[in-house]
């Protein structure tokens, strides 16, 4: 669905983590494919590390150095 996003405000929704509570409705096995206005990610059957690249190539540009600096923090390898 088409999402208009202001030019003041603009919130990615690719995060690092979810919030503790999040209400999630299916498995990480079960993901195929995640589909942003900036690219596909292929998910199915890769590991977090890959997960966590795959994401961050296709979130919103201005967000991919945090969200880069928190793959680190988590996996301690650059992603």
């Amino acid at each position: 669905l088409p999402v208009f996003v202001g030019v003041e405000f603009r919130q990615g929704r690719i995060v690092p983590m979810l919030k503790p509570g999040a209400g999630v409705v299916t498995t990480r096995a079960h993901v195929h494919y995640v589909i942003t206005e900036y690219g596909v990610a292929y998910l199915y059957g890769q590991n977090m590390r890959q997960r966590a690249r795959a994401l961050i190539q296709i979130a919103h540009p201005d967000d991919r150095e945090a969200l880069s600096e928190a793959a680190f923090e988590r996996f301690q390898v650059l992603v």
